[in-house]
């Protein structure tokens, strides 16, 4: 008796301190991926290493390019390594297409557990809309264990691998997603080219994203594929001629909404999980007006086992916030919602300063980047004691009428500005298409679109040009 007895505390020791040491494993190497997940990049061969995070949404994350060295940040490390033999430049680039600040807050506050910076760049706030909230998530209990999470995740892939879905698990294994994306662009292209008059000028648009050696991604085949990027260059293309916004009712458009609508959903069942699968049945649901039925898909996809980024959850409807299953996948995230206060007067503002804060109590170097064409005083804005907030939207503020003298507050004064206006110049110099690759915020506004490698190049000379102007006196570590 007192042999079992023993024998049954033995295990059950070895069955704790295994579980121990997984969790701590886990947690740990939970970090490492964090960290190494934002594409490191390392740019010259010197002894002292030099950490620089970059924050943003598409523009800097290179949006149309699979090669991580076109990014804006990328290519600052390799102008600084060129200048500065003595330093290696670590990348941490955070930025994701997409998202918005109150998940950007999140990814840094992520980052900063596992990587010491020395210098900070944000180039943030194009996206901003819904109004979350990134707080400190303190989850107890069991489910707040990562044995206890990875357990879950085992179990809903063997219920997805033989579920029933035999065949959906084989295609999903294969990478349905990424089919979907070809055979979509396919399709939709064909649907384009037996329409005419100004779908024929689409055309030639989507076109030229085809091109050999400048031809998309993954995520921006996806993109096109699945027909919004075509009812995004219809309407751009409608702009530019002085026509103003089209309606996703047009035939023309419509059609190729349905059809990659349908595409999506056979991608969903075969990966209920794929992040980018997801994010473009909630693009088509909000163009078809079938919300409701791209949340129903959503929370198919969360209960299979889905971690939703900040890419996502910004598209949910603001009409199922309040839905207790919603909250507690935000609230899982470290995110909560609020319907007070949702524009960009109170997010980015509030998020710009809550990034500027954060560093000054790090004692961090902090830089705001502007966005190319837009007013370095817009930025400064942000900061100032009593920001002008005349503009219905952040894009329309970019192009305002601001005093020469506005200055940051004096708690900001620390705050560093980089503008991007030489853009303006350049453009004439040299033409449109030749920095940019699309006009995604001239519906707005706007006077500018996600950057080709030429722009990206602009961007980093002017970042460059300013640290290294000031390399000695403000940014070279003490």
């Amino acid at each position: 008796m007192k042999r079992s007895a023993f024998v049954a505390v033995t295990v059950f020791a070895l069955v704790l301190v295994t579980g121990i040491l997984l969790e701590v494993g886990l947690r740990l190497g939970g970090l490492w991926v964090e960290s190494y997940s934002d594409r490191v990049l390392r740019f010259g061969s010197g002894k002292k290493i030099y950490r620089v995070i970059a924050m943003g949404e598409s523009t800097t994350d290179s949006f149309w390019s699979d090669d991580r060295d076109q990014s804006w940040p990328a290519q600052l490390g390799q102008k600084l390594s060129a200048q500065l033999p003595d330093y290696q430049f670590e990348i941490y680039n955070i930025a994701q297409g997409g998202t918005s600040t109150p998940f950007l807050i999140g990814k840094l506050e992520k980052t900063l557990k596992s990587v010491e910076p020395n210098l900070v760049l944000a180039m943030m706030g194009v996206n901003d809309s819904p109004n979350f909230e990134y707080f400190h998530p303190t989850q107890l209990g069991w489910s707040s264990l990562r044995v206890v999470k990875v357990l879950k995740w085992l179990g809903k892939s063997l219920q997805l691998r033989f579920g029933g879905n035999d065949h959906l698990a084989k295609d999903a294994e294969k990478g349905l997603s990424e089919k979907f994306a070809d055979q979509a662009l396919t399709e939709v292209m064909n649907l384009v080219r037996e329409s005419s008059g100004e779908r024929a000028e689409v055309e030639k648009i989507l076109a030229d994203y085809l091109q050999k050696g400048t031809g998309p991604n993954y995520t921006s085949r996806l993109y096109l594929g699945s027909g919004i990027g075509l009812y995004d260059k219809y309407n751009n293309t409608r702009v530019a001629r002085g026509l103003g916004i089209g309606q996703s009712s047009d035939a023309g458009l419509l059609n190729p909404l349905r059809l990659a609508f349908e595409h999506l959903k056979k991608s969903h069942a075969a990966d209920p999980r794929d992040p980018m699968t997801m994010r473009f049945i909630f693009y088509c649901g909000q163009h078809l007006n079938l919300q409701d039925e791209a949340v129903a898909y959503f929370k198919a996809s969360t209960d299979a086992g889905l971690r939703p980024d900040g890419s996502i959850l910004s598209l949910i409807p603001r009409h199922v916030m309040h839905q207790d299953w919603v909250r507690e996948v935000l609230a899982n995230e470290g995110y909560k919602f609020s319907a007070e206060n949702s524009n960009w007067k109170h997010i980015t503002i509030r998020n710009h300063r809550r990034v500027a804060d954060l560093m000054k109590s790090k004692n961090v170097p902090f830089i705001a980047v502007q966005y190319p064409t837009a007013l370095r005083l817009a930025l400064v804005n942000f900061y100032a004691d009593q920001p002008l907030l005349q503009h219905d939207s952040m894009i329309q503020s970019f192009y305002g009428d601001y005093p020469k003298d506005l200055a940051p507050a004096k708690q900001y004064a620390h705050v560093h500005f980089v503008d991007n206006e030489n853009f303006n110049e350049r453009v004439r110099e040299k033409g449109y298409d030749y920095y940019f690759k699309d006009k995604f915020t001239f519906p707005s506004g706007g006077k500018f679109g996600h950057t080709k490698f030429e722009g990206h190049e602009l961007i980093a000379d002017n970042v460059a040009r300013y640290l290294l102007a000031r390399w000695e006196n403000e940014f070279r570590p003490r």
